[in-house]
């Protein structure tokens, strides 16, 4: 058997044909393209489970904070149970959490009608507080947080709504959250 018989015949039977090596690659292509897809995937729940963890948190604090104004004017004698939460009880308002709602003599003005142009949610880096105030060391987020009151037995009873709203990226559609709580008004 001559030089070029025998390189002949071992390329015949120990190489790839283009073919073979198309479908190689396509078959290496999509075992690669499902772990990725699963990760992504993957990756995309767990950033969408911890905005709904903040969105809770930011209406659980907002419902907290009515529930302290409720007790505050329980405390203090001739107040209405919701006064200074007039202003919720006609319509959404914001409630800014971090301002101290009572400094022994008056209210301080922590809660506002709600509109587009305030409902926006501020993170203060230097304090880690979330707030509706955009300060120097604020940075906007992507939430959004309105309350209403509802007195659902007038003089006893009251539903508290905060609905957090939140846009992931932006072509995502509106996320919300909505905490729903009743409080009651409790005569000595």
């Amino acid at each position: 058997m001559s030089y070029l018989q025998n390189l002949k015949q071992k390329r015949e039977e120990g190489g790839f044909t283009l073919v073979e090596t198309l479908i190689a690659i396509a078959v290496l292509s999509l075992a690669v393209t499902g772990p990725m897809t699963i990760a992504q995937k993957s990756i995309a729940s767990a950033m969408y489970a911890r905005d709904q963890v903040m969105a809770s948190y930011l209406a659980q604090d907002a419902i907290e904070y009515v529930r302290n104004v409720r007790d505050t004017n329980r405390l203090t004698t001739g107040v209405s149970w919701l006064n200074k939460l007039d202003e919720c009880v006609t319509q959404d308002c914001v409630i800014n959490s971090n301002i101290s709602i009572w400094d022994g003599s008056n209210w301080q003005d922590a809660i506002w009608p709600a509109n587009a142009s305030n409902e926006r949610m501020y993170f203060d880096k230097a304090d880690y507080i979330y707030n509706h105030q955009n300060g120097v060391n604020s940075a906007v987020t992507q939430f959004t947080r309105r309350v209403r009151v509802t007195e659902v037995v007038p003089n006893r009873e009251a539903d508290v709504t905060a609905t957090v709203s939140w846009k992931p990226n932006a072509f995502s559609v509106m996320k919300t959250f909505v905490a729903t709580e009743r409080l009651f008004n409790f005569k000595p």
